[in-house]
């Protein structure tokens, strides 16, 4: 793992050269959630994703270019590395777009004019998949439709959770228009359901529980060493409630 500097880190595709520049004022952390994501599928950055996939995570190497505090130094030292390297050129590199874009808050700052032309230039003819179309789902248009019904039929949202083995929380989004508000209509017929009775289930007797003991285990063992529980839920696929839970013994109580 890199060190814990604030500064300007580089990833290296060894088999093809090309690299992904970035900044963080933890380039350890950062990198943390790199992997995390990358491994479980769910990085933004579709390019770097892509090449993960293809050539396997050993093909790529991590190294600091160099240290750099405070905010507006990050930001023109990553922008100085993305511009030398050529990383948001597609035959060199992996960054999305060519300027620096920083994940901590822009309140009390301003992007310069070239910066927000080159960031509207970006965007344009880009259209967010929703739904299935993003590839990273477990419903489909059908299925919400069904979800809805169940709902209708007076079902309780963890009710439908174990039928369409899916988390609470992802019902009550689908219910509240918070996800799929682009799907309409509901299923009638929901005779063929085999609705659960309201009992409280805990652990792997859920049927759309995602963990095992070993894997609470081994999420215990990271959380004493110090891991962030926002990481953990990225690696596991959880919610960070969910990983406080089980450090609380909340939920899957030894």
């Amino acid at each position: 793992m890199l060190p814990s500097f604030s500064g300007i880190y580089q990833v290296t595709n060894v088999r093809n050269g090309k690299v992904y520049i970035g900044s963080a004022r933890d380039i350890r952390a950062r990198q943390y959630v790199h992997l995390c994501q990358l491994r479980s599928g769910k990085h933004c950055n579709t390019h770097l994703l892509k090449a993960y996939r293809r050539y396997g995570e050993g093909s790529f190497q991590w190294e600091v270019l160099e240290m750099a505090h405070g905010d507006e130094a990050l930001i023109a030292r990553e922008q100085h590395w993305i511009d030398v390297r050529r990383a948001a050129d597609r035959r060199h590199g992996y960054n999305i777009v060519d300027i620096a874009r920083r994940v901590f808050s822009m309140t009390g700052r301003r992007h310069t004019e070239a910066a927000r032309a080159k960031i509207t230039a970006s965007q344009i003819g880009v259209t967010r998949a929703v739904g299935e179309a993003t590839g990273n789902c477990r419903l489909n248009t059908e299925s919400v439709k069904d979800i809805r019904g169940l709902l209708a039929a007076g079902h309780s949202f963890q009710q439908v959770a174990q039928v369409m083995g899916v988390t609470k929380a992802t019902i009550q989004a689908i219910a509240n228009g918070r996800t799929w508000s682009h799907v309409t209509g509901k299923t009638e017929d929901i005779g063929r359901f085999d609705v659960p009775s309201k009992r409280v289930l805990r652990g792997a007797e859920i049927g759309v529980a995602k963990l095992q003991r070993e894997q609470v285990d081994a999420i215990r063992i990271k959380l004493s060493l110090g891991a962030l529980g926002k990481h953990l839920a990225v690696e596991y696929g959880l919610s960070t409630s969910q990983i406080s839970s089980i450090r609380t013994g909340k939920s899957w109580a030894t």
